[in-house]
């Protein structure tokens, strides 16, 4: 039986814009801390604005998946959607 070593790219949940964010016509499997997302190569098409300088990343250094947790690392060269402030409401009573 031959066996299949996967490269994961793994980052921060605070990378996703919401927790029913639109990932587009790629192949994700949610789990209990985030996502798993299989990289396809960004030049086809089919994944989100947001997603795709993430995928392309990925991509660019042979990763099979990228896997967004909860836990792991908030990076500066993708946009942080955690970091964004709430948006102020103005009572017009």
């Amino acid at each position: 039986m031959a066996k299949v070593i996967y490269t994961v790219m793994s980052i921060s949940t605070a990378h996703v814009p919401s927790i029913e964010a639109d990932f587009g016509d790629v192949r994700v499997l949610p789990y209990e801390y985030g996502w798993v997302v299989f990289v396809t190569d960004p030049e086809l098409g089919g994944c989100s604005d947001w997603l795709e300088p993430i995928m392309k990343v990925a991509f660019e250094i042979n990763c099979t998946l990228i896997k967004f947790d909860s836990e792991d690392e908030v990076y500066a060269m993708f946009k942080d959607f955690e970091l964004d402030p709430p948006k102020e409401v103005n009572d017009a009573d």
